[in-house]
């Protein structure tokens, strides 16, 4: 009866965050529009520890998201362990689709360059660009993470948060998948170990890195 009970109570919250209505969750993790490693990133954020609820909002349709979700878990052997997922079609620019999955209120959120052979790179970044400004007219407090391989956009963000004083304390990075995996490729061919190496730094699975805020002098 408890397993019933949980179904159906997860099968309306399902419903709704899929509908219009305002769903109230909070320390969620939110994914803007699609890529290639939205799969990924949704497996690696199910290895962090305690429960993750990860809301994706795109304009990719729903069920493609979700078939090459569970492709990706089911190719790997991964379990969803503690992990809600919602995934809402929608317009990733648009206020009123954001703030109905209270993206204020998220721990972090990551616009991915969604990739279609119709749009050009260029288009992409734009449609990237154009996301993380209608956030940040939302929210500056979450970690955001934007995904682009065009230097004019990393140069805009750039410019936009050196000339905008309230910005200046955000916490924004730029993601270029390109240049990581060019990296990690010439890496790879002078040494083999490599691919295992980075691996087992940047994924959540097994151990992990931890920052801690502490003030220290010139002697420590």
């Amino acid at each position: 009866l408890i397993g019933l009970a949980t179904s159906i109570l997860q099968s309306m919250f399902d419903r709704r965050i899929h509908n219009i209505g305002k769903v109230k969750i909070k320390h969620h993790y939110v994914i803007l529009d699609w890529s290639a490693v939205g799969a990924n990133l949704v497996r690696e954020l199910s290895f962090m520890s305690g429960n993750k609820t990860i809301v994706i909002l795109a304009s990719k349709p729903r069920d493609e998201i979700q078939e090459e979700i569970d492709n990706m878990f089911l190719e790997t052997g991964t379990t969803k362990k503690h992990l809600k997922l919602f995934v809402k079609e929608g317009n990733p620019y648009s206020r009123k689709a954001l703030k109905e999955i209270n993206i204020d209120k998220a721990e972090s959120i990551a616009v991915l360059g969604a990739s279609s052979w119709l749009s050009s790179s260029k288009q992409t970044d734009s449609t990237s660009f154009k996301i993380l400004m209608t956030v940040m007219s939302i929210t500056k407090k979450a970690n955001i993470v934007i995904e682009t391989d065009d230097p004019e956009v990393t140069k805009n963000i750039h410019d936009l948060m050196l000339a905008s004083p309230d910005l200046k304390d955000s916490h924004i990075s730029i993601f270029s998948r390109n240049t990581i995996v060019g990296h990690v490729l010439a890496k790879s061919a002078i040494n083999a170990n490599y691919p295992e190496l980075y691996y087992s730094l940047l994924s959540f699975r097994g151990g992990s890195f931890y920052t801690v805020d502490k003030p220290y002098s010139v002697n420590e």
